[in-house]
């Protein structure tokens, strides 16, 4: 799970650096909740549990990313 939040870490890094981030956010929190929404387990609930896709998966924590982050 490290290396996952490190991945998280990059991406929330990389919309500072842009300006992109929104000012609701720090970094570290941003990675905080990016590497929490994208965690083994709410993979599962949503996937084993609810039934959804893999791809309404990725397609909807995508948007909710960008919708949360930017």
């Amino acid at each position: 799970m490290q290396a996952m939040r490190l991945g998280c870490q990059a991406a929330i890094k990389a919309l500072h650096r842009d300006n992109k981030l929104s000012a609701n956010w720090t970094v570290e929190t941003a990675t905080d909740l990016l590497w929490a929404m994208l965690s083994i387990r709410t993979w599962e609930l949503l996937t084993r549990q609810r039934g959804w896709t893999t791809e309404q998966y990725i397609e909807r924590l995508q948007e909710q990313a960008r919708r949360t982050f930017v």
